[in-house]
């Protein structure tokens, strides 16, 4: 088993369950040379951590205007929640991070997800039906404050969107249809699976899952129809996994990695890009496309980060202050700019 451990074969929720099964001791590993690192965060993957409070749309406060809306478009376990962490230490990490106390539950699960990634330990994905909302600040180079609202939805409720259209009169998604539509200028952030769209001819457990190409559209058709486009600054495609996409398909690949997130989305996602060009050209909102690659550094038995890589981290932060506008925040100041 200990070197099932070190070739990442075993899964780091079988782990705690035979440590708590008395099957299996931390002494044990540190013993077999499991690095004192990886055992630190096992252990705090088993601890009994604060259990992120999820929301449904009717909970939530209305989203503050005079904020650029930023939407964390992506299938179940897709990253979206993964992604925010690594962005939130990043921004932390910089003295970029500008606290707001709009929404403190949403700060409350803002902190959450850092703690999680500074003990070694990936978040757990938004809970089915349920959203969370954080109002937050970041600062640009020249000091300057870019409030945000970022929303994460779960990859459930995208499915179900696809599947009934957001037209459809079940209640959340006529709620989320009427809570996203606002003034404030957005951005959307669409979170691809790479490894999913590799292994979706080879992966049995993938069956069952929704092509993202073709899902994808048809959600990018409901933000247009709603009007949702005419007040997008951009569109972002993050290639998420990255690492693992370069590693099986791109391994000798010398050019840059955002050269490559655009051939592997022109190649796997060509429709879905075509899409968003041609919704840009008819739009008098000419909106910004990017294909951005992502991954959140060394992961290891599949739930524990053995080590952090900000620089993905940094290139969405940069592309959020380039993208949004600046105003002092709140609602009172966008009053000025009707």
């Amino acid at each position: 088993m200990i070197e099932q451990i070190k070739n990442n074969e075993i899964a780091a929720e079988k782990l705690d369950r035979l440590i708590k099964e008395n099957k299996l001791s931390y002494e044990d590993l540190e013993i077999n040379g499991i690095d004192p690192k990886v055992i630190f965060s096992l252990k705090f993957f088993g601890s009994n951590q604060a259990i992120t409070r999820f929301y449904g749309i009717k909970d939530l406060p209305v989203m503050e205007e005079g904020r650029t809306d930023v939407y964390m478009v992506g299938m179940a376990a897709s990253g979206k929640s993964t992604m925010l962490s690594g962005i939130f230490k990043y921004v932390n990490d910089q003295g970029i991070f500008l606290p707001d106390t709009y929404n403190q539950n949403g700060n409350a699960y803002m902190e959450q997800l850092k703690r999680q990634l500074d003990y070694g330990v990936l978040p757990v994905g938004t809970a089915k039906g349920t959203y969370n909302y954080i109002a937050t600040s970041f600062k640009d180079q020249s000091g300057k404050k870019h409030p945000f609202n970022i929303v994460e939805v779960p990859g459930e409720n995208y499915q179900r969107m696809f599947s009934e259209g957001m037209n459809s009169e079940t209640d959340y998604i006529r709620d989320f249809v009427d809570y996203i539509k606002n003034r404030n200028k957005k951005i959307l952030v669409f979170v691809i699976d790479s490894v999913a769209q590799l292994q979706r001819f080879t992966n049995t457990e993938l069956f069952g899952n929704l092509d993202q190409s073709i899902a994808y559209n048809n959600i990018l058709a409901m933000f247009r129809e709603h009007k949702i486009l005419d007040r997008t600054d951009a569109i972002y495609f993050v290639v998420n996994k990255f690492d693992v996409l370069k590693n099986e398909r791109y391994a000798f690949d010398e050019r840059p990695d955002e050269e490559i997130a655009l051939e592997f989305i022109e190649q796997e996602f060509a429709s879905l890009l075509s899409a968003s060009r041609e919704a840009r050209e008819n739009n008098k909102n000419k909106f910004k496309i990017k294909a951005i690659p992502f991954s959140i550094g060394e992961v290891v038995l599949d739930k524990l980060l053995k080590t952090f890589d900000s620089r993905n981290s940094k290139t969405i932060v940069d592309g959020l202050l380039e993208d949004s506008f600046i105003v002092s925040g709140g609602a009172f100041w966008n009053k000025l700019f009707k």
